[in-house]
């Protein structure tokens, strides 16, 4: 019996954790954007676009999108496989994890330990179930695998080549990997002069730099990016008005209306990515909102990590987090946290600070205007937390501690996912964060509950900063599609006469 458990491990745990979680896979809805992703594969014929950074239809994360391009093209608005995919490449992960663990970790059973505590983590949960987040699974999958062929193959033609391969397709499917050149220049110190590992270093360093700025292009793409990029992210905001001259949020800021090419080189949009992108920078107390806001994520990524963090889908925002009195909290947390990493210099905590860099808060990150933490966010960094502590801290009663804690959390996310609509409203309550109410609608919509989207529609209407027409026009839209004749007249004349007030006739008339 314990021959054929050892020898069929593998495929008894991925079949377990498959039936753990199909309670979420079949109740969680599977995320909104995944439906804008399906109108934008309307509009492209060959995915390979993506790719090519003077192309109207450049993605920040190309790979990603073609692997979803073709995803769509086969089965077109059903996740119910690509979250199999999702948990299929996240058990892939494990099992790279537990490879990577067994090259620091001399006992078998430690490698066990810690390889199931990452499979269970409470941030895989929404990481998984939301099928749009397979950039995040894949983008790991990817960096795992160059982190492994690091530290286990020798600098042969071969590995080294196969590592560029690797790197390059882990940025393509997520930027999460951009610092990775850090960990191979500090594995390597000692050899830092030899011509070979030299020249291998400064090409990776290379190949993140221009990642990172076709991502900044990516980035500063749209208009309303733009916008929200010249206005103040923490210590105040600036009301946006759009007026009819301005050109809509999907269009390019650098494509000529008519020939819908490009009007200048891609060197050129890169310059104009990175001015607009590093102007938050411009001010004191930006600077000092940053540092605390990606401080306290530090100290939310430890607690999350040891399964001491509960999380809400679309979160607080960044308004309501700078104000929040736990700031404090979480902040002396991450600095303590921060001490430690420099004290103890660990290559494992080392990957897992580099990891949580690019979502830190340090500068704007637009995928994070609604969250400064999130389950997604944390995954990928956790790993390394759990295996970095796990190689330092040998102390059974911590240990066992950590189990409880992280089965605890990831067996109340199971629980709490399972009614996502209602979380989502318990986030507007505790956090007034419009973008969950509005997700609500729409979940509610592919559920055809109309009467609860009726319900939630005149709840958000009601609650409703008014401080940004578009959503308020995606709500009473939704009402209208509806026809719920409930929703009094004042809510339409209420965006009628701003539209009027921004000179803006002709999304009047539409409207």
């Amino acid at each position: 019996m314990l021959n054929f458990l050892k020898k069929y491990s593998y495929f008894i745990i991925f079949i377990f954790y498959f039936i753990v979680n199909q309670a979420v896979l079949d109740n969680l809805p599977f995320g909104i954007d995944f439906q804008y992703w399906q109108q934008d594969v309307t509009h492209i014929k060959n995915p390979l676009l993506s790719w090519l950074p003077w192309s109207n239809y450049y993605k920040s994360w190309p790979l990603t999108y073609t692997v979803l391009w073709t995803y769509i093209k086969f089965f077109g608005d059903s996740v119910v496989f690509l979250r199999v995919i999702n948990l299929l490449i996240h058990f892939f992960n494990f099992v790279l994890f537990q490879k990577i663990a067994s090259h620091y970790l001399n006992d078998s059973k430690k490698v066990w330990f810690v390889s199931i505590l990452f499979l269970i983590s409470p941030l895989s949960t929404l990481t998984i179930v939301w099928a749009f987040q397979l950039k995040t699974v894949l983008g790991f999958f990817f960096f795992l695998l160059t982190i492994w062929i690091v530290i286990s193959k020798p600098l042969t033609k071969k590995f080294v080549g196969l590592m560029f391969v690797t790197f390059y397709l882990s940025l393509t499917s997520k930027i999460l990997g951009i610092f990775f050149p850090l960990f191979f220049i500090k594995h390597h110190f000692k050899k830092i002069k030899e011509k070979k590992v030299l020249f291998i270093s400064i090409t990776l360093l290379s190949i993140s730099l221009l990642q990172g700025l076709l991502n900044l292009k990516g980035i500063t793409y749209f208009v309303t990016e733009l916008k929200r990029l010249q206005g103040e992210q923490f210590t105040g905001s600036q009301k946006i008005s759009f007026k009819m001259s301005e050109l809509p949020a999907k269009d390019r800021v650098t494509v000529n209306r008519d020939t819908m090419r490009p009007t200048s080189k891609i060197y050129s949009e890169i310059a104009i990515s990175t001015k607009g992108y590093l102007g938050g920078f411009n001010s004191f107390e930006k600077l000092r909102d940053k540092h605390i806001v990606a401080t306290q994520n530090l100290g939310r990524l430890l607690l999350s990590s040891l399964g001491l963090y509960d999380s809400l889908p679309f979160y607080e925002s960044h308004f309501t987090l700078i104000s929040n009195p736990l700031l404090y909290l979480y902040t002396t947390i991450g600095v303590v946290f921060f001490i430690y990493l420099i004290k103890t210099r660990d290559d494992l905590l080392f990957i897992s600070f580099l990891l949580f860099l690019p979502i830190a808060g340090y500068i704007y990150v637009p995928y994070m205007k609604y969250s400064y933490s999130s389950d997604h966010w944390f995954y990928a960094s956790s790993a390394f937390i759990l295996l970095g502590l796990m190689n330092r801290i040998r102390k059974p009663l911590f240990w066992n501690i950590t189990a409880i804690s992280i089965i605890s959390s990831f067996s109340f996310n199971l629980y709490k996912y399972s009614n996502f609509e209602g979380l989502l409203v318990h986030n507007f309550r505790k956090n007034q964060n419009k973008v969950a109410l509005d997700t609500t609608i729409f979940y509610s919509k592919l559920r055809n509950q109309h009467l609860k989207t009726i319900q939630t529609s005149r709840y958000l209407l009601d609650n409703f900063d008014f401080k940004n027409e578009i959503y308020y026009k995606y709500i009473l839209q939704s009402s209208l599609r509806l026809n719920d004749k409930t929703v009094p007249n004042i809510y339409f004349g209420r965006i009628a006469s701003d539209r009027i007030k921004n000179q803006n006739e002709l999304l009047l008339d539409r409207f």
